[in-house]
């Protein structure tokens, strides 16, 4: 057992947003969109958390039988595990999460929307 503790951002004071494809692309150049993600934002920086896509999780399911054949039945209980982790994936531990600073977006010239600082 693992004894990973999943750290609620909104309850560290950060919130929710939704970014439109063209902020996504501003702020996490290098990241696709295509995984799930869920983005927070705080004063001085914004977290992306990138989940498995939801494609990944039905192919393992589909390919079950293969992969047991693959890495034999006496892995059997290690599969199964590595399947369920996809399922809880924010309590497992099994996502990434990535911060972006705003003072490093502003240096470099990139365009955004503060939700805590209006004046700008």
């Amino acid at each position: 057992m693992s004894s990973y503790k999943y750290q609620d951002l909104l309850k560290e004071g950060y919130i929710k947003i939704k970014l439109t494809p063209e902020e996504h692309k501003e702020i996490f150049r290098n990241y696709n969109r295509q995984s799930r993600c869920e983005v927070y934002e705080n004063e001085n920086s914004f977290v992306r958390d990138s989940y498995e896509p939801l494609w990944i999780i039905v192919m393992n399911i589909l390919l079950y039988p293969i992969l047991l054949l693959l890495h034999g039945l006496s892995n059997v209980k290690e599969i199964n595990n590595d399947i369920r982790s996809l399922f809880n994936q924010k309590e497992n531990g099994q996502f990434i999460r990535d911060y972006i600073f705003k003072s490093d977006l502003i240096k470099y010239g990139k365009k955004f929307t503060d939700s805590f600082n209006t004046t700008k």
